[in-house]
């Protein structure tokens, strides 16, 4: 079972596979841009989308991203 601070992994998988194919559709747009966006350090962005840490965050990204 997930802690309150993650997503459930089935959930984020995903998630994670829709927000990279987004990023990665979007070529120029990278982390560091997201995270610039979002206000959020680059590490911070990092484990939100590929651990599922951090779901605030998380949800400033998708919401970013429109996912």
């Amino acid at each position: 079972m997930a802690s309150r601070n993650q997503a459930s992994i089935k959930t984020h998988r995903r998630l994670r596979a829709t927000i990279r194919g987004r990023v990665d559709a979007l070529y120029p747009l990278k982390y560091t841009q997201i995270a610039k966006e979002v206000g959020h350090d680059l590490a911070v962005v990092s484990k939100a989308i590929n651990h599922g840490e951090y779901p605030r965050v998380l949800k400033k990204v998708r919401a970013y991203l429109n996912v």
